[in-house]
């Protein structure tokens, strides 16, 4: 029988080993550099952006890009450059609530599933299903549409209700793929020796899940949570573009929804603000991507 105590070090060992091979990854390199610049924009929006990003500059009916304002201004008179930088504060928040959410809910169901098995088992598996095919979209545009009705001509309205029922939304119906990850990682461990070993030894099931086999199972649950944040960036930016984002934070989605209608006089509006909803969508892509190749035991050569 083998050490408990050492197996449960294999995530540790793990990690390093995926560390030292996601350092020669270079299309992950990017994406992780791409995430940390996002990330410090974010951080540093307030020294970095030139003007508050609520500032409404009437110069001409369309700012052009110029030494004052250098990405332009907006239907509304705002600075893009400004709004574009506090917009990571909103892309980060969106994507690393979200991903919290569905974390919490994700692992809860896929470990009970994996771990109990049997009819609990099976249960977990359909529910995961339904939410898979639920058409989770639309059932959000008419949640928002529904608040709208309570909230629009009250002192409320200035709240930015959207981007939290946004991304409380996004989290609530985006954890099965993690669920589902979670689940075949305790069906994989629930029967090695380690963890038998820890019962016999009488560990409840509790201790068994978060001293023993979660710790495991982290790697394969957190490239998935990484591409998450992709997705709920993107869910996000496509709501918003049809015209359900939230027009009281700056929101790069928010801000393409706004640029469509001037679209062929004014190509900047559109321009900047779609690069940096591709550039973010692509950094936590080859970020996941990359630490899949780095901790998909598969993958190793």
């Amino acid at each position: 029988m083998r050490n408990s105590s050492a197996k449960r070090k294999i995530s540790t060992k793990t990690l390093l080993i995926g560390w030292n091979r996601f350092k020669r990854d270079k299309s992950g390199i990017i994406g992780l550099a791409i995430v940390l610049t996002i990330g410090l924009i974010a951080s540093f929006a307030q020294s970095l952006a030139p003007y508050d990003p609520n500032t409404v500059f009437f110069y001409t009916m369309y700012g052009y890009p110029s030494l004052q304002h250098p990405f332009g201004l907006d239907t509304w008179g705002h600075d893009i450059l400004s709004r574009v930088i506090y917009g990571a504060r909103t892309v980060l928040f969106i994507c690393l609530t979200a991903v919290a959410i569905e974390l919490i809910i994700g692992v809860t169901i896929g470990a009970t599933g994996g771990h109990q098995g049997g009819k609990i088992g099976d249960l977990t598996s359909s529910l995961i299903d339904i939410f898979l095919i639920f058409p989770s979209f639309l059932f959000i545009m008419v949640i928002i549409k529904a608040f709208d009705i309570f909230v629009i001509g009250t002192p409320w309205e200035s709240f930015p209700y959207r981007i939290f029922i946004i991304v409380f939304m996004i989290g609530f119906f985006g954890w099965p793929p993690l669920a589902r990850i979670t689940r075949a990682e305790f069906l994989k461990f629930k029967n090695y020796m380690f963890v038998e070993a820890a019962k016999s030894l009488g560990a409840s099931d509790l201790r068994v899940i978060f001293k023993h086999i979660i710790p495991n199972a982290l790697p394969p649950i957190i490239v998935v949570a990484t591409l998450s944040m992709a997705s709920a960036i993107e869910w996000e930016a496509g709501l918003a573009f049809l015209g359900f984002g939230d027009a009281n934070v700056p929101d790069w989605g928010f801000m393409l929804q706004l640029a469509k209608a001037d679209l062929s006089v004014a190509w900047w509006e559109a321009v900047y603000p779609g690069i940096a909803i591709f550039l973010a969508i692509l950094a936590f892509n080859l970020l996941g991507d990359g630490l899949n190749e780095a901790l998909n035991p598969r993958l190793r050569n």
